[in-house]
């Protein structure tokens, strides 16, 4: 892989928790729990109006997490789940009329 060039004077910006720059980032020892996040801040972030929420079938079909998780060998639905065992993703299932659906957010305020 090249080395990365930096970043374009007009790139735009993705809010990100504070917290994950001391706390979290001095705790967090799994490095695809910690992309599999930052990938879902940034898709969450796109959400407009309310409720801010990512299905399941929306994180499947998103390419680059696809491409983040097979690189290690395991599932999204794994590693949402070990990026939600700890504490960084709510996993919530929610019901409507057209059945039962796995959303996942952020544990943020906004989440």
């Amino acid at each position: 892989m090249a080395p990365f060039e930096g970043f374009p004077d007009k790139s735009e910006f993705t809010p990100v928790p504070n917290l994950l720059f001391g706390q979290v980032l001095e705790e967090i020892d799994d490095p695809l729990a910690l992309k599999c996040f930052l990938r879902v801040l940034w898709l969450h972030a796109q959400k407009k109006g309310s409720p801010a929420i990512l299905t399941l079938n929306e994180l499947l079909s998103d390419r680059t997490l696809a491409r983040v998780v097979s690189a290690s060998g395991e599932s999204i639905e794994a590693a949402l789940e070990r990026t939600s065992g700890l504490g960084l993703l709510l996993h919530l299932k929610v019901e409507s009329d057209r059945g039962l659906f796995d959303v996942y957010v952020p544990n943020t305020e906004r989440g």
